[in-house]
C-alpha cells in the first residue's frame, strides 16, 4: 500500500473521530427544538469510578432528563434555562440556544466532510496504481 494512502486513511481517520465528538450537539442542532425549561435537581450517584453528581433538567415539554455533561447544576432547582432538547432525550437536553452550539456543528461537517474525501482520495489512490 503506497504512502499517500495510508497518509490518507489515517488523516481520515482523525478526522472522522472529531467529527463524531461533536455529533451529539449537531444532531440536536439539526433536528430538536430550542425553548425554555428549567432546573429540576441534582443527584449524588455511584458509578464504576465512584460517586458523582448528577444536573437532571425539565424540559419545555415536561420531560425531565439527566445533562449528559454530568456534574452539578449551574443554578438552583426551578431556575429557568434556554435549553436545546428531543422528545426522544437521545444526546441531551443541552443548555443554551442553537446558535451557541453553531461552532459544534461546523466542526462536525468539517470533519465528516474532510474525512469521506481524504477516503475518497485514498481509494481514487489505490485504483489509479492498479489501473496502470
Amino acid at each position: 500500500m503506497p504512502k499517500r494512502v495510508k497518509v490518507c486513511y489515517t488523516l481520515a481517520s482523525i478526522a472522522l473521530a472529531v467529527g463524531a465528538v461533536y455529533a451529539s450537539p449537531a444532531r440536536l442542532v439539526a433536528f430538536g427544538k430550542e425553548g425554555v425549561g428549567s432546573i429540576d435537581y441534582q443527584d449524588r450517584q455511584q458509578g464504576s469510578h465512584g460517586t458523582y453528581v448528577q444536573c437532571y433538567v425539565q424540559d419545555p415539554d415536561g420531560d425531565v432528563d439527566p445533562l449528559p455533561s454530568g456534574g452539578a447544576c449551574p443554578h438552583q432547582d426551578g431556575t429557568p434555562v434556554t435549553m436545546v432538547y428531543t422528545a426522544d432525550g437521545i444526546g441531551g437536553p443541552l443548555l443554551g440556544t442553537k446558535s451557541s452550539y453553531t461552532r459544534a456543528v461546523v466542526i462536525c461537517a468539517m470533519g465528516e466532510l474532510a474525512g469521506y474525501s481524504l477516503m475518497v482520495a485514498a481509494a481514487v489512490i489505490t485504483g489509479c496504481r492498479f489501473a496502470t
